[in-house]
């Protein structure tokens, strides 16, 4: 009885952390203008604006919830990379070392941008990793999901779905 009172608490205490959390609107998507890619050229954001929905998903390559978040993007794009949607990845390792053998373990088909410094901790209000945001074609904040598992993929997709139906 105690123990599922207390796991009870610590998911309320979670919740109301997360559910109070505002969806950064101010924060632009121009920002990510301040990083680089893999191969370390500077990647313009319009270069995703105005095609289809967007995912941005910050995470680092040693979480074992980033790794399988990474992986469901990767198929995720590869089912409607064609229809518009552009993914883009924030890599929090500090060691490229690291990124460079986690994406050749994997076929990641998608951007992957490097912030080093952490930077963007601040400027996306980042708490958990992974985090993921949908956005729409204009860069607009749609929703946030923190950390990975099967209801937050189906989450997703469905919101994706939603986006990539042209408005009538």
């Amino acid at each position: 009885m105690f123990f599922r009172f207390a796991v009870l608490s610590i998911a309320l205490m979670f919740t109301t952390i997360v559910g109070a959390q505002t969806l950064p609107q101010d924060s632009s998507f121009s920002y990510l203008a301040n990083f680089k890619n893999l191969d370390g050229q500077s990647v313009s954001p319009a270069r995703y604006l105005n095609q289809g929905p967007i995912v941005l998903v910050f995470f680092a390559s040693w979480s074992k919830n980033c790794q399988q978040e990474i992986n469901f993007l990767t198929e995720l794009n590869k089912n409607y990379a064609a229809k518009g949607l552009k993914v883009v990845a924030v890599s929090f390792d500090r060691k490229s070392e690291d990124l460079s053998k986690f994406l050749s373990e994997n076929k990641v088909n998608f951007d992957i941008l490097q912030d080093k410094k952490l930077a963007t901790l601040k400027e996306f209000q980042i708490m958990v990793i992974p985090t993921l945001f949908v956005l729409d074609s204009t860069g607009k904040i749609k929703n946030m999901h923190v950390d990975f598992d099967d209801n937050l993929a189906k989450s997703v997709m469905g919101e994706i779905k939603k986006l990539l139906v042209p408005e009538s």
